[in-house]
């Protein structure tokens, strides 16, 4: 990406805020600029900025249409920034949140086009041996036309993964590094995301595949490794690319899109009633749907027929949903789907699904029941028997209460007035009652009996959640009459007498057991139950296992419970006999219940510990959720980190019963922020604040200024602007914040010394300027139309002007107004010279020492010159009259020397001018460029056998050779020749061209033939042979690439294609001297600047390795103490640790020549373009050894221009600034290698 930093950088606008820092909005000065957003490195990752930079760095030189394009981080002041364009379609998470809020989801055509995109910029990092490591919707990108841009890559380093993340593959979560598995997990998780409009759970399984389109199931479950696995993400592209022709319909049209709603996604139905389901449909053809409800029961349902729809025309339509008042209707939460179908659906068809739209449907419980109470005779004596039947014909489990009420006087004989018990969904009870009456003397009555049963309503019991007090019941009656006879009629004394003698008769006959056995159901094992009798003509009735009751001739005892079958007998004794009787009981197995399921306490903070406490009755064991299998009674503790359901299930093998398994939860608590102050509260900048916080019950705590933050602590500041430090707590589901500010004062800027000396300086002499300032965050000096930027304290000499006659000091804050004073020297003219005199003949000239050549700048064997005080002696000085031009021409540019920050005292006496320059001797113009031949030397070139070609150029010393395609086969001296072996029979045209003047080149055509038959018959071929594969070098770069004499570069390359490489002048480990064709060695020593060639089969590549000017490896030599040190003479060319850049450059309009001498440069600039004349140039280098940077002037003889460029040692290339027409022009040029692109 391609970005100035502008002189003046506005960064008021701020866009958002990450962790790597704040964002700012930039918007261009120039019209129909676009606007960038630039980051400013967070200070708190200071210590980090090495390692950041290094990254941000690596991802710039990527290049692909969809990674978001970043510039180097580059300093701006103090800060570290770097800049990229602004995304005017937002991310994919705020397209995402759109369509939420909509309640629709993205078209699927239109979701698979963004993850192609995705997947080419993955293919892309993982081919250059990278990964994302980060990709979620918040690092996808938009544009205004929906174009991806990737962003964030290989920045996962920095931070640990996020434990919770969904977009992260789960050994990613857990610690481990990224890897392209994990990228293409992630890419499953976005398309799972923008197709079902919810986040993949952190543990997905093959039934969340479910909510997906069904031609998109596969895609998705191999992206997450629920089935088998893409290898890669091109073979992921590859099923992406084909899937929108499975997802059009019959005749390759694209299947419509059909959008389906509802008023309520969540119904609840009461058993009985019948309740409409709205629903809206829309497609985007006309067709004919229909429409069915997936998970429910199709008599629950009366469907709409099939539909005739409008293309894009709303149809709203229902369901008619009805749940029947039936014990089978369990109450439960029911999740379907209702599904569109293409055309009419008959039973038993499929058809093609073309929207689904999920609901949940709650049955509600309801209770119902009966009951019924009937005697076995409508005419009774003083014995009745009764058989009371009670039946549950609700949805759910109830607890009845029994109670028959009995006709004043009479005595129940066998059987329970009140009984209490539970009855599941359809169950029934039933008891029969055994009743004995109060006689009915002389005429017959009429006897009633009454049957109530109480139950609670569901929902109302205590403890539920819609818990009324007091809770509600029902109540069920039943009730029966009978005739009763009368004991004695008016004839029965006649009967009386004969009634005594039977009786007598009677009372001796022996006894009779009439019943004897279990009251109720079958008896629970280990549960007490009840025995009944009744014995006819007995005086004493015994139950032999029971020898303690005493016993009536017919009742009922309660008997202790019993684990195993047991014979109890039962004895009747009469006058003058006895009868016996035995029956068998059987415990059945009992039925497991809940007694007591807790958790304690139901809420807690993040980190404290819950209790919960589960006894299940007759069962030998339970289970726990999520603690699995547990023994019937116990407890345990968990540490709470988020909300948690407990289920205990009592249920015994092969039984499923809502009634045996019940549900607590705890849950979590908001984090509390008990302490977050910053103080104090207003403080001057550069002052510290501390900022103490302590939270309770949080999982993270984070502060924007600091990141993430241990519970509770204390940290110093120091401000640089209001600010509002917001504190946020978070538990993993809640999170709570708090703020505090802090007010941020400028101290007031000043000047407090400004002084031009001497008071009356002389035009085109020195003069000095004195400054200080306090509080200023920088400082400007300006006369005429000239500025220089100062310290905030100093000293500067200057050569005076004309336009110093006002002279301005400004002094900038960070904030508020700025201070100015000014100085107005009383400017000098100097007096014209005198008469030119005849003048002796001048003495021979001083000899001058040889000007170095650039490599010889290199060497380090000049020894860096002493400092020289450049004030002249008063001996050398000369009158102005003496030494002094006529004033032709405008004055030149002051002479600025680097600022001290010393501030010293002013001199008495103003210096003395300097002495006149020497006049220099202009560079010879270099020899025109001429190629005199270029040739092949090989008279009938074939496929696969050597081909020599030959050149011969005079006025350059090295030549740029090209082959098919203008493919670079690399640098070579100007005269000098080349072996190649040709791959393929044809025409192949090579072109020669000047390195310095690329305009001179030179073409060259030769006919390749096929390779010659072989004189050994061969046999046929089986199979075609394979393709000669293209070679092609990747890496092939030294480190580093500019060393010092008598250092060893290293050399590393990656070539795929070969099998071998070979590197000139080195010999590899292969017996035939070659290396493997990815690898790295290290050279010998270098003394001077050379260039190493790779050779890949017949490929090649140059790589220069540039040896810079310093001091020698070995120590120097010191002169002894009494010998003085000899200066070096006068302009002699210094030593530059930048002369690699000395010579000739191409620029956007003509050619450069540059010469250094240390840090300064001079040089000669010809050009055709009228904004940039042709003139001299002066100027000095500064930064780093690889990418220096040149400011400085153009002189074109009347006019100075400013200008800056920026070198890229590597690419032997350089881009800049300068002014031009009133305004900033761009500016480029190279060296060596063709035109770079976009100069």
């Amino acid at each position: 990406m391609k970005w100035t930093q502008p002189r003046q950088l506005d960064l008021r606008e701020r866009f958002g805020t990450g962790w790597l820092g704040h964002l700012y909005l930039v918007r261009g000065t120039e019209a129909g600029a676009e606007p960038r957003l630039v980051r400013l490195l967070s200070p708190q990752l200071r210590e980090r900025w090495p390692e950041i930079c290094a990254l941000l760095e690596q991802y710039a030189a990527l290049d692909h249409p969809h990674l978001l394009p970043i510039t180097p981080p580059e300093r701006w002041g103090d800060d570290l920034l770097y800049a990229m364009p602004l995304a005017q379609g937002g991310s994919l998470r705020t397209l995402l949140d759109r369509f939420q809020a909509e309640g629709t989801r993205p078209a699927p055509l239109a979701m698979l086009g963004l993850a192609e995109q995705i997947g080419e910029a993955l293919a892309f990092l993982h081919a250059q041996g990278r990964t994302h490591g980060q990709l979620k919707p918040d690092n996808v990108l938009l544009s205004a036309d929906q174009h991806v841009w990737l962003s964030g890559a290989g920045l996962s380093a920095l931070r640990p993964a996020d434990p919770e993340s969904p977009y992260l593959i789960p050994r990613q979560r857990e610690g481990q590094g990224a890897s392209p598995q994990g990228d293409l997990y992630s890419l499953g998780a976005l398309l799972y995301e923008g197709l079902t409009g919810r986040r993949v759970p952190l543990h997905p399984s093959l039934e969340d595949l479910r909510a997906l389109p069904h031609g998109l199931r596969n895609v998705v479950g191999r992206s997450l490794g629920l089935l088998p696995t893409f290898a890669d993400v091109p073979a992921l592209l590859g099923e992406l690319r084909a899937l929108p022709a499975t997802l059009q319909g019959p005749g390759g049209a694209a299947a419509p899109a059909v959008e389906l709603s509802a008023e309520h996604t969540e119904l609840t139905l009461t058993p009985g009633e019948a309740q409409t389901l709205r629903l809206t449909v829309q497609s985007s053809e006309a067709l004919v749907l229909s429409l069915v409800i997936e998970g429910w029961p199709d008599t629950w349902v009366e469907a709409p027929p099939a539909l005739r729809l409008t293309a894009g025309t709303p149809t709203t339509l229902a369901f008619t949903l009805l749940v029947p008042r039936f014990y089978t209707a369990l109450p439960k939460t029911y999740e379907v789907e209702v599904l569109a179908l293409r055309g009419e659906v008959s039973e038993g068809e499929s058809s093609e699904r073309l929207a689904h739209l999920p609901l949940r449907l709650e049955v509600l419980p309801f209770s119902a029941g009966t009951l019924e109470l009937r005697p076995t005779e409508a005419v009774v004596g003083t014995a009745l028997t009764l058989l009371v039947q009670l039946g549950n014909e609700g949805n759910q489990g109830q607890v009845y209460h029994l109670a028959v009420t009995l006709p004043p006087g009479s005595a129940l004989q066998d059987g329970t007035l009140h009984r209490q018990f539970e009855l599941p969904p359809g169950g029934e009870y039933r008891e029969r009652l055994s009743v004995h009456l109060p006689p009915a003397w002389l005429r017959g009555t009429e006897r009633n009996f009454t049957a109530v049963a109480h139950s609670l309503v569901p929902g109302t019991q205590p403890g539920a959640s819609r818990a009324a007090w007091p809770p509600s019941r029902a109540t069920l009656e039943a009730s029966a009459r009978v005739q009763q006879r009368p004991l004695m009629p008016w004839w029965g004394a006649l009967l009386l007498v004969s009634a005594l003698v039977g009786g007598s008769v009677w009372a001796a006959r022996p006894p009779e057991i009439s019943e004897f056995g279990v009251i109720g159901p079958a008896p629970v094992r280990g549960e007490a139950f009840t025995l009944g009798w009744k014995a006819n003509g007995a005086r004493r009735v015994q139950i032999v296992e029971l020898p303690q009751e005493r016993l009536n001739t017919q009742g009922r005892v309660q008997v202790p419970g019993v684990g195993a079958e047991k014979t109890y007998t039962l004895v009747a004794s009469g006058l003058f006999s006895e009868r016996r009787e035995q029956i068998t009981v059987s415990p059945t197995p009992p039925t497991p219940r809940i007694v007591n399921f807790a958790v304690t306490p139901g809420q807690a903070q993040y980190g404290e510990t819950v209790r919960v406490q589960w006894e299940v009755a007759y069962t030998p064991q339970a289970r726990l959720t999520p603690f699995g299998a547990v023994p019937p009674q116990g407890s345990r503790e968990v540490t709470l980190t988020r909300d948690l359901t407990f289920t205990l299930d009592a249920n015994p093998p092969g039984r499923d019963s809502a009634q045996l398994r019940s549900r607590v939860s705890a849950t979590l608590r908001p984090p509390v922020i008990q302490e977050f102050s910053v103080t104090p509260a207003s403080v001057k900048r550069g002052e510290r604040v501390t900022v103490r916080w302590r939270v309770a019950g949080a999982r993270q705590v984070r502060l924007a200024a600091l990141g993430t933050l241990p519970a509770s602590g204390s940290r110093t500041l120091r401000p640089r602007e209001d600010t509002d430090y917001v504190l946020k707590a978070s538990n993993g589901q809640q999170e709570v914040s708090e703020s505090a500010a802090v007010t941020v004062t400028a101290p007031q800027v000043r000047i407090e010394a400004f002084t031009v000396v001497p008071g009356r300086p002389v035009i085109g002499q020195p003069l000095k300027v004195f400054w200080r300032t306090a509080n200023a965050r920088s400082v400007e000096l300006r006369w005429g139309d000239q500025r220089q930027v100062l310290p905030s304290q100093g000293q500067l000499s200057l050569v005076a002007t004309a336009q110093m006659r006002t002279m301005n000091l400004v002094a900038r804050p960070d904030e508020g107004e700025a201070a100015l004073e000014t100085r107005r020297p009383d400017l000098v003219t100097p007096s014209p010279p005198p008469e030119a005199r005849p003048a002796p003949a001048p003495a021979p000239p001083p000899a001058r020492a040889p000007q170095p050549r650039p490599s010889e700048a290199r060497s380090p064997a000049v020894s860096p010159k002493p400092p020289v005080d450049e004030t002249p002696t008063p001996a050398a000085q000369t009158s102005p009259a003496q030494t002094a031009p006529a004033q032709t021409s405008p004055p030149p540019r002051p002479q600025t020397q680097a600022p001290t920050t010393q501030l010293p005292t002013a001199p008495a006496t103003p210096p003395a001018p300097p002495t006149a320059a020497r006049p220099t001797t202009p560079r010879p113009a270099p020899a025109p460029v001429r190629i005199l031949g270029f040739r092949s030397v090989t008279a009938a070139p074939r496929v696969g056998q050597p081909l020599t070609l030959r050149w011969e150029v005079s006025g350059e010393t090295q030549v740029l050779l090209l082959g098919e395609g203008g493919r670079r086969l690399g640098r070579f001296p100007a005269r000098g020749s080349v072996t190649l072996t040709p791959q393929r029979a044809g025409r192949a045209t090579f072109t020669l061209s000047s390195v310095r003047n690329p305009a001179q080149r030179a073409a060259l055509s030769v006919q390749v033939a096929a390779p010659a038959p072989s004189a050994r018959p061969q046999p046929p071929a089986l199979a075609p042979a394979p393709a000669t594969p293209r070679v092609q070098i990747s890496e092939f770069r030294a480190s580093p690439p500019f060393v010092t004499a008598g250092q060893a570069p290293t050399l590393t390359w990656r070539v795929s294609g070969v099998k071998k490489v070979y590197l000139a002048g080195l010999t590899g480990p292969n017996p035939d001297g070659s290396f493997p064709p990815v690898g790295s060695v290290t050279a010998p020593r270098i003394s001077q600047s050379r260039t190493f060639v790779l050779n890949a089969g017949g490929v090649l590549r140059n790589l220069r390795v540039t040896v810079l000017a310093g001091r020698s490896p070995t120590s120097p030599v010191t002169p002894p103490a009494n010998v003085p040190a000899r200066p070096a003479p006068e302009g002699a060319a210094r030593p530059s640790r930048y002369a690699f850049l000395a010579g000739s450059w191409t620029h956007s309009f003509g050619r450069l020549n540059l010469q250094l001498s240390g840090n300064r440069v001079s040089g000669v600039l010809s050009s055709n373009s009228a904004s940039l004349p042709s003139g001299t140039l002066r100027g000095s280098l500064s930064g780093d050894v690889n990418a220096p940077t040149l400011s400085g002037f153009l002189d074109d003889g009347g006019t100075e221009r400013a200008f800056v460029l920026r070198f890229d040692a590597e690419k032997d290339t350089f881009e800049g600034v300068y002014a031009g027409d009133g305004q900033r022009q761009r500016w480029c040029g190279w060296r060596g290698s063709g035109r770079p692109e976009g100069c």
